[in-house]
């Protein structure tokens, strides 16, 4: 989980690079604030990672996970997020049902069937 603190911190110190774009997954906008940062000597960026950090760092919490909280830092690149479990049981029961309305054929329910308890 992103903390909101975190960002607006590396927005304030680091964001004239990007940084805090790179922590909330926007790779991007990361990318662009590099080559703004190249092309401009580092004056816009800066500005808008002030910007950047002072809505960070006012933003709610609820705001702020609604928004950011998806995922992992980085675009997931140092991490990835854990497995959501499966209700196999659920998703068997659901081709059946699709099955018995007509929408698949017994052939595909089958399949479908041996793929997830395979």
């Amino acid at each position: 989980m992103k903390d909101k603190t975190t960002a607006g911190l590396l927005a304030l110190f680091l964001g004239g690079i990007g940084i805090h774009w790179f922590y909330l997954g926007n790779n991007k906008k990361g990318l662009i604030y590099i080559a703004l940062a190249l092309f401009t000597f580092g004056i816009i960026p800066v500005l808008l990672a002030l910007y950047d950090g002072i809505v960070l760092l006012t933003m709610s919490n609820d705001v702020f996970q609604a928004k950011y909280g998806q995922g992992e830092p980085f675009g997931g690149a140092l991490a990835s997020a854990p497995a959501k479990p499966v209700d196999t049981a659920k998703q068997i029961a659901d081709f059946a049902a699709l099955r018995d309305s007509g929408a698949i054929t017994a052939e595909e329910y089958e399949k479908k069937k041996a793929e997830l308890l395979g």
